[in-house]
């Protein structure tokens, strides 16, 4: 009976082990985050555990407020004293004027079966400047149509860790032909899955930090991106310019070798709206 029970508490003993040592590896997908101060809308950030069943508190609610979030897809909001591995963090709006003070809160997550917690620093401050960022800064017509995202910064700089739920005006800068030049397309108008914030704001005929464009016609064309809320109206436009092009293709393509006074016809030729169009050239 002494036997059975010493490998009893042996097992019991490593398996108290394992899950501690488990739970003590575990992670948030964020250490900090840097989120502006905000009115009327909350500005949204998920903070996701590697793995376990946290209880998630915050040390100042009433700046940056904190819920569980269940695991389906999309999720969604779970009672306060739920545990979940994903939370919900928010930026509380302000019922007064955007104030300069910077807040700051603590969100803890504590393992609700080994008690193991993971901390994230939240930092609220007031967005100083914006600006439009993108992979590239040319299109070609008849392509997919391009990402444009908002990048915030505060007074030192720093980029603020979301802006998801604020919403900004995104207008060509006009002129006689930037009109034709480029187009707005909708995230559910091409097919894209961008997160749900956006997805949102479409639905109530608004646009959020991250639109879509589209190349029609060569050009040159200018994009103006700023918060809407008055309370942002200090805050300088951002502005981006990009190139329009058309893509041409030749052919043949391949290498071509002649002898000495033959001729070989090229064609060039360019895709509008699945139709070809084109002219021949010939080799000199």
């Amino acid at each position: 009976m002494a036997v059975l029970n010493s490998k009893v508490l042996f097992k019991l003993l490593l398996f108290s082990v394992t899950i501690i040592a488990l739970s003590q590896s575990t992670r948030l997908n964020v250490p900090k985050l840097l989120l502006p101060r905000s009115n009327p809308n909350h500005v949204n950030f998920t903070l996701t555990a590697e793995k376990g069943c946290y209880k998630w508190v915050s040390s100042r609610p009433q700046a940056v407020s904190v819920w569980p979030l269940s695991p389906s897809i999309p999720p969604s909001i779970l009672p306060p004293s739920a545990c979940s591995q994903q939370a919900l963090v928010s930026a509380r709006p302000l019922s007064a004027p955007l104030d300069t003070n910077r807040g700051a809160s603590i969100i803890r997550g504590q393992d609700s079966v080994t008690g193991h917690t993971l901390r994230c620093d939240v930092i609220v401050d007031q967005i100083k400047q914006i600006q439009v960022v993108t992979t590239t800064r040319q299109l070609f017509t008849e392509d997919p149509p391009l990402v444009l995202s908002v990048m915030a910064l505060d007074s030192g700089g720093n980029t603020f860790s979301s802006l998801a739920g604020l919403e900004f005006e995104w207008r060509l800068v006009k002129d006689s032909e930037t009109a034709e030049i480029v187009r707005f397309v909708r995230f559910s108008e091409a097919g894209y899955s961008p997160p749900h914030h956006i997805l949102s704001l479409e639905e109530a005929g608004q646009k959020g930090d991250s639109v879509l464009l589209e190349g029609v016609r060569s050009g040159v064309a200018r994009v103006r991106a700023s918060l809407s809320h008055p309370d942002y109206k200090w805050v300088d436009p951002a502005s981006v310019s990009l190139t329009v092009t058309d893509r041409l293709y030749l052919s043949p393509s391949h290498d071509a070798y002649l002898l000495l006074g033959s001729t070989l016809s090229f064609r060039v030729w360019k895709s509008v709206h699945d139709t070809e169009t084109g002219e021949s050239l010939q080799s000199l």
